[in-house]
């Protein structure tokens, strides 16, 4: 992958996918009562030679927000190696794993990672049967157009520009 379009792809994970994950704690019942009360923040970040990139979900009395960056502290924190291994791995190449930090914590470590897990569920090729599990899936592509726009128009220039 060339490196604009490398850096074009991480920015929509970074600024837009990976963000959804407030959205699926919000509206998944049974996620959000497993972090009621918490308060922890989950870093998602990738090395790169023009600076790290990441985002990371953060909870405060078991409310959360994204923030984008690199959290001044995290508790888990979910590192890739190079952008095109992060890339690789939220496209689905699950070989691209990530270094995991946050072993001390191992209850909010399998929380983190059950959310991953429900994040890749949204890309889900066949719908699902019932009403109550197709609902979940309509919210989120709704959120990633406005979320989504606005850094990636900043993250490439227009074509035919210099």
């Amino acid at each position: 992958m060339e490196r604009s379009d490398l850096l074009y792809t991480s920015k929509i994970f970074f600024n837009a996918a990976i963000p959804l994950l407030k959205v699926v704690v919000n509206d998944d019942e049974r996620i959000k009562s497993s972090f009621a009360g918490s308060n922890a923040v989950i870093q998602i970040m990738a090395r790169d030679s023009d600076g790290d990139q990441g985002t990371y979900l953060q909870f405060k009395d078991g409310e959360p927000t994204m923030g984008r960056g690199i959290a001044a502290t995290w508790d888990i924190c979910l590192e890739f190696s190079s952008l095109s291994k992060f890339v690789a791995f939220f496209t689905g190449n699950m070989l691209a794993l990530p270094k995991i930090h946050g072993f001390r914590r191992p209850i909010l470590l399998a929380k983190a990672l059950g959310l991953l897990i429900k994040l890749t569920a949204l890309q889900a090729v066949d719908a699902p049967k019932s009403e109550a599990d197709r609902e979940p899936l309509v919210k989120p592509p709704l959120y990633l157009l406005p979320a989504g726009k606005t850094p990636t128009k900043k993250a490439v220039p227009p074509r035919g520009a210099p």
